[in-house]
């Protein structure tokens, strides 16, 4: 006797779309196990067969076909790079661990390259790194080599309470040089604001600029008792840190002003002559 189709076609869509197994398809069909599983195994071929001839007419199946079959391969190319990716993490990490190691891999420029580049998962601020380099135009292995020292800088930062994990003491190291970098860049854009603003500012009185330009590019500024005044009127004009809005000193000593709350200096070098 020929079995239902349509019991067959259930029990195959059961187990291949909805991943069930042989007893949770019997149960809910009411059948037996062995029933359920020989029918599978004897109909199951020849209707994935059919179901095939019939899909190789259809274009869009083909073309996810297609597809499917690349990502795969792409996902399993991506999970072996990772796998191996990790693999040298962990035998660094082991290395790093050992006395010898420790010492080989901060020996020289290229031995820290290779053990950082390679934790760089675990380094929190490596791309922050990275970039940094990139828009200061500097060398990274250069630079992560001159930050992080050799041993006996990282024995003496273990000596003074720094951790001797030395991925987190290469991440700890970044940081700082990090957040001085931006200061300094931060420091300079306060400097050409402030030069800006003496080339550029008005008198409050009479309204003409405070700062003379020279024929070799440069501008002057007329000072009496260390504050900037006016050309035409001899009005005198207190410089105001752009940080905190206090009151500046004029330095003659190094051609600056400077801000006793804040303590930042603002150097006018030869843009600006007094």
């Amino acid at each position: 006797m020929q079995p239902d189709p349509d019991l067959i076609k259930s029990i195959i869509h059961k187990h291949d779309i909805e991943g069930k197994g042989f007893r949770k398809t019997a149960k809910e069909l009411g059948l037996k196990k062995s029933h359920v599983f020989n029918l599978y195994k004897k109909y199951a071929p020849q209707h994935k067969e059919q179901m095939e001839n019939k899909m190789k007419e259809d274009p869009e199946y083909q073309r996810l076909k297609s597809f499917s079959v690349d990502l795969k391969q792409e996902v399993q190319h991506y999970e072996a790079l990772q796998k191996q990716q990790r693999e040298i993490e962990e035998m660094f990490t082991r290395k790093a661990s050992t006395d010898e190691g420790l010492a080989d891999i901060l020996s020289s420029q290229g031995s820290l390259w290779s053990f950082a580049s390679s934790v760089a998962r675990k380094i929190d601020v490596w791309s922050r790194f990275l970039d940094a380099c990139k828009s200061r135009k500097l060398e990274p292995g250069k630079t992560l080599f001159e930050v992080v020292g050799i041993l006996t800088d990282f024995e003496y930062s273990i000596r003074q309470g720094g951790t001797p994990d030395l991925v987190n003491h290469i991440g700890l190291e970044l940081e700082i040089w990090l957040d001085e970098a931006e200061d300094e860049e931060k420091q300079q854009a306060l400097q050409r604001r402030f030069r800006e603003f003496l080339i550029n500012v008005k008198c409050l009185d009479c309204g003409e600029p405070l700062a003379r330009r020279l024929p070799d590019g440069s501008n002057r500024l007329f000072v009496i008792e260390g504050d900037p005044s006016c050309f035409q009127c001899s009005t005198i004009h207190q410089m105001l840190c752009l940080k905190c809005k206090n009151p500046l000193e004029y330095k003659s000593d190094n051609n600056s002003f400077f801000c006793h709350t804040c303590e930042l200096t603002y150097l006018l070098g030869t843009h600006i002559e007094l």
